[in-house]
């Protein structure tokens, strides 16, 4: 089988999974909402792991990028 056929086919099935991603999941564009999924996520792996940091030091850090 060619080979460039089925890298072509792998590319273009990705992009479409991709849309049909972002179709479903708008807010992930956005990058307030990453940024908070982000710091939730951040915030509770350190807690598990009793290592807490107060949640407005993370988005202090978060708002610099």
């Amino acid at each position: 089988m060619n080979i460039f056929k089925l890298f072509c086919e792998k590319v273009l099935f990705i992009f479409v999974m991709q849309m049909k991603f972002y179709e479903k999941y708008p807010q992930l564009k956005e990058k307030e909402f990453l940024a908070e999924l982000l710091s939730k996520s951040v915030f509770a792996t350190m807690a598990l792991e009793n290592q807490q940091v107060p949640m407005k030091k993370f988005r202090r850090l978060l708002n610099h990028f």
